[in-house]
């Protein structure tokens, strides 16, 4: 796996306080937002971070720096996509500079890190991956809503549940659920 995220094509939901989208993908992961390597987003709800690749690639992994001069905990909560399949979310923890989210080799051209309820800053984003000749999976059931899922959760267990990831792949549809 190659590190394929430095000096690449970056976009960001808004900027505030000068915090540039390229500086999570400049090569050096300082954690001091006063030494103009990190990101940082608007005070709103709704902030994303976006890497973008010329090619598609089968990414394993995305580690992401944290701030360490202030606000680390800002962090928490912050999702990662490879492409439009979630990976995983980041939970914060006191002291550690730097979180990994395993994308287990899933295949896109790019990869977003979605923060709904806080300022988003970003001070190192690594995504590792390898070039891939396949087509990026999409998600086809993200927030759908389920009210009969008799037959997988059979009649006495009837209940709600919301699709929280499901992708589309070459033999058919996989579905995560999650009770309401």
């Amino acid at each position: 796996m190659s590190l394929i995220s430095v000096g690449a094509t970056t976009e960001q939901s808004s900027t505030g306080w000068s915090g540039d989208s390229a500086r999570a993908v400049d090569g050096n992961t300082d954690g001091n937002y006063h030494h103009n390597s990190c990101t940082a987003t608007a005070e709103a709800k709704g902030n994303w971070w976006k890497v973008n690749f010329k090619e598609n690639y089968s990414i394993r992994s995305v580690i992401i720096h944290n701030r360490q001069d202030c606000c680390p905990e800002r962090i928490n909560g912050a999702m990662v996509y490879a492409g439009s399949v979630y990976c995983g979310t980041v939970k914060y923890a006191a002291g550690q500079t730097k979180y990994t989210v395993n994308c287990e080799g899933l295949v896109a051209d790019h990869v977003m890190i979605r923060q709904p309820y806080n300022i988003l800053t970003l001070c190192e984003v690594q995504v590792y991956g390898k070039r891939s000749e396949d087509e990026p999976m999409r998600n086809v059931g993200l927030n759908k809503t389920s009210n009969t899922v008799e037959h997988w959760l059979g009649r006495r267990r009837k209940q709600s549940y919301r699709q929280q990831s499901g992708w589309e792949m070459g033999r058919g549809i996989l579905y995560a659920y999650t009770q309401l």
